[in-house]
């Protein structure tokens, strides 16, 4: 049976796309009609060939309030064999299909074991990457096409960005319109048209290929939307809103923590060696019931632009070994720190660490004498070549923003490793797994809102776990700088470090 209804041009792109594609992202703005485009072609599959179906969204309120309406508004109700309309949603079809009505609220737990021939995913930038990843393993009955499609706002360079857009092939070019107040930066209000293939090579020498389409919609393209709710997101929304929910904006996001980070990027592989020996710096959070976190920094010009001085923006940094030790004392922090020094950087006379100025304080007393945590750790051993500073605070007072700007990439920079256009000004090493975790932990969270067992704001992250972050927050605020050069003129900008005697990096 036909289902009745008037596509727009680019929801009609879906049902072209999902013929060819085994994933189609739909990355639209608010009213671009994405919800409904993929429904459709989930009903208009299930009618042409029965199979068991999934259907999802993050929040079981959204579930019940928009996809299934919408199930139910385009659905032939002759169709329809039975429906239980109570949680969990399942929709019986008289031609033998059966449709999964599910959300992952609790992740997806609750999936584990189900089979389906095709899975709808509504707003897919809800979900972590992993929950994502598992759900392309549910796609095994053979019965259906065994595609996936999604909707989702554009969330800044995450997952879903490097798997549908990074290095993808365009079919359709998007329409751009360039604001004049924002130096020239151009903004999608006609979306585009993207496919990507990725070989997948077999033990016996067969290849086959995976394919991923991606369709651009924006409400300017949805005839079905009255001008002047355009014109109120237009007036209403703040300057953000409208770059990622009115155009399409890659670049922006809901105040994402690490935005930028990609772990082929900014992960260094086994085994790979600077020829470069930068000026070694560390950071310390420090703990007793939670963790101590201590991370070496190694800062060094970018050896792929040979001018003998350069600019800031060319200081290039890595992190790593890591020491991440709870439970334990000041003395064992003190010796593993140490030992940790002594291994990475023999040679460096003064290696600074920096802290949270908070250990600095005399919060301890014994006999009448008051005493701070960092004058326990020089008694145990961290003086001299182990100088603990206080971390230095920039002007806009905001820590993480400091190591955030770090990450981000730049076509000016070639990648250390595959001196490929475009690379980050901070790498992290193999031996920072718990560094790794707490990143990819907070990469698409948003600032603002609850982080585990605590909060996470633009300046701290209050009574929560992420304390390899916040020791290298301490370093990157404090802006670790390289080893002058013997020969050639510093510039102004390092004038202080060749003349004052308290240089992190005399020598």
């Amino acid at each position: 049976m036909a289902i009745q209804c008037n596509l727009t041009d680019k929801q009609s792109w879906l049902f072209v796309e999902a013929q060819w594609a085994d994933l189609v992202v739909l990355a639209g703005s608010f009213r671009a009609g994405k919800t409904a485009a993929g429904l459709l072609w989930f009903i208009a599959s299930q009618l042409q060939t029965p199979h068991r179906s999934l259907i999802l969204r993050k929040k079981y309120q959204e579930l019940d309030d928009i996809v299934r309406p919408e199930v139910e508004k385009w659905l032939p109700s002759q169709e329809i064999k039975r429906f239980r309309r109570n949680y969990p949603y399942e929709l019986e079809l008289r031609s033998g299909g059966v449709l999964l009505f599910r959300h992952l609220e609790k992740g997806i737990q609750d999936l584990r074991g189900v089979s389906v021939g095709s899975i709808f995913l509504d707003q897919a930038e809800d979900i972590p990457e992993e929950d994502f990843l598992y759900l392309f393993s549910r796609l095994s009955d053979a019965e259906g096409p065994r595609k996936m499609v999604l909707t989702m706002n554009p969330n800044g360079h995450d997952y879903l960005w490097r798997l549908a857009r990074r290095g993808a092939d365009v079919i359709l070019p998007a329409e751009t319109i360039t604001f004049e107040d924002e130096e020239g930066r151009e903004f999608i209000f006609k979306g585009g048209v993207y496919r990507k293939t990725l070989p997948v090579h077999f033990p016996d020498g067969t290849t086959e290929e995976v394919k991923i389409s991606l369709i651009e919609m924006t409400a300017f393209e949805n005839p079905h939307i009255p001008k002047d709710f355009l014109a109120r997101e237009l007036a209403f929304f703040d300057e953000k809103l409208v770059r990622r929910f009115v155009y399409l904006s890659w670049e922006e996001a809901t105040g994402l923590v690490f935005p930028d980070f990609d772990p082929e990027i900014h992960l260094l592989p086994e085994g790979f060696r600077l020829e470069v020996e930068g000026k070694w710096s560390g950071g310390l959070d420090h703990g007793i019931s939670a963790p101590t976190a201590f991370y070496l920094w190694s800062t060094f010009w970018d050896p792929n632009k040979p001018s003998p001085w350069r600019d800031p923006d060319d200081i290039i940094h890595t992190i790593g070994p890591e020491y991440y030790e709870a439970n334990t004392t000041i003395y064992t922090n003190s010796i593993g720190i140490i030992d940790l020094v002594d291994t990475t950087a023999p040679r460096q006379r003064v290696v600074p660490i920096y802290c949270d100025p908070s250990i600095f304080a005399p919060v301890h007393e014994i006999k009448g004498k008051r005493y701070s945590d960092s004058e326990e750790y020089q008694r145990c051993g961290l003086k001299g070549k182990y100088s603990l500073r206080p971390a230095r605070t920039r002007k806009t007072d905001q820590k993480i923003s400091a190591l955030r700007e770090l990450f981000q990439v730049k076509d000016n920079r070639k990648h250390l490793v595959t001196g490929i256009t475009g690379g980050p000004r901070v790498y992290i090493k193999p031996e920072c797994p718990r560094l790794v975790e707490e990143i990819e932990s907070l990469r698409i969270r948003d600032i603002g809102i609850g982080i585990m067992r605590g909060t996470l704001t633009e300046d701290k992250f209050e009574r929560s776990p992420m304390h390899g972050i916040d020791a290298n927050c301490y370093n990157a605020m404090s802006g670790p700088k390289p080893g002058i050069p013997s020969t050639g003129q510093a510039p102004k900008w390092l004038e202080h470090m060749t003349s004052s005697p308290r240089s992190p990096w005399e020598v």
